[in-house]
């Protein structure tokens, strides 16, 4: 009996040791997460400064020509040629990346580590960047939209409310609103990995957690 009890005890200490653990663990993942947010969101500001107050838009070619180009809503931890839609590609030069070739480059920045053990494709979307933000009653679509239902990315003086409520780049999950149609959906994590919430960055670089 005395020796039932004490392995009882010893498997409730593993218990509360692993459960201590695992929230460590948790708690450091989301503020890397948030780091790597923030420095996106310094990144953007940088290219903003740079490109006469526009959003990032790349050289976009639909049936009418040659307009800026919107980002993606769903944002890969990769900088190359080939996904040019990506932020990783417009914003290299201040996220402190090399230029982009043809070849594929893994952005770790992009990358959150609790999303990393969960996803199903580790170069695959990485991030949301909401394409229909609603700030002060409007819908707004800041870095764009593609044909058919072409919206060219806004420049930041153009913007409505505040840059505080604009949001930029959040967590992905298979639980996001609007995502279950995307052909890389299947691959995200089930749900939220930072225990139950998301974090979000928004466009004056300040980040939440949802």
């Amino acid at each position: 009996m005395e020796l039932l009890a004490g392995m009882g005890i010893v498997a409730v200490l593993v218990a509360m040791t692993l459960s201590g653990l695992t929230q460590v663990r948790s708690a450091g993942d989301s503020a890397k997460c948030v780091a790597s947010l923030r420095a996106v969101g310094q990144g953007i500001v940088f290219y903003v400064n740079d490109n006469t107050f526009s959003l990032p838009a790349y050289p976009y070619q639909p049936a009418l020509g040659q307009l800026p180009g919107p980002l993606n809503s769903g944002q890969k931890p990769v900088s190359s040629r080939k996904y040019q839609g990506m932020l990783a590609y417009m914003i290299y030069p201040y996220l402190g990346l090399p230029e982009p070739t043809s070849q594929d480059r893994v952005v770790p920045m992009l990358q959150c580590p609790a999303w990393k053990r969960e996803t199903k494709n580790p170069s695959g979307v990485s991030y949301y960047l909401p394409n229909d933000a609603v700030i002060d009653g409007r819908h707004v679509k800041p870095f764009g939209y593609p044909a058919p239902s072409y919206v060219e990315p806004m420049r930041m003086l153009g913007l409505p409310g505040s840059l505080s409520s604009i949001p930029v780049l959040q967590d992905i999950d298979r639980m996001v609103p609007g995502i279950s149609g995307a052909d890389w959906a299947a691959d995200l994590p089930a749900k939220p990995v930072h225990r139950g919430r998301r974090n979000l960055l928004y466009l004056d670089g300040h980040v939440t957690s949802l």
